[in-house]
């Protein structure tokens, strides 16, 4: 019976410890100035926009290396997306992020 109680004493517990966890995660109350944070809207926005630019990327590098395509305009998107990718490394650099605990990391890299 009381390992009965211990365990739903820890499942609680767990139970806090996520809602803790999730909380520090939603709410932030003092931020950091010049610094993304991952709940940041914008910063979503960013994530899927690089990710579909990645996705692209995975397409036309082999198409172009299958096909040996070389146009004009194949190279300016090309350097429009290393361009983008430059962008999002500073970005990088200047977000915080989350570490194994769900701890915010705010510190500039």
């Amino acid at each position: 019976m009381n390992s009965k109680i211990f365990d739903n004493n820890t499942e609680d517990n767990e139970q806090k410890q996520l809602y803790n966890k999730l909380q520090r995660m939603t709410f932030r109350h003092a931020k950091v100035k010049n610094l993304l944070y991952p709940e940041d809207r914008i910063k979503t926005y960013w994530d899927v926009f690089i990710t579909v630019i990645l996705i692209i990327t995975c397409v036309i590098a082999p198409w172009r290396i299958a096909f040996q395509v070389e146009s004009t305009e194949i190279t300016v998107i090309s350097g429009i997306i290393d361009f983008t990718f430059f962008i999002d490394m500073i970005i990088i650099f200047n977000s915080a992020y989350y570490n194994d605990e769900f701890v915010i990391v705010e510190n500039k890299r």
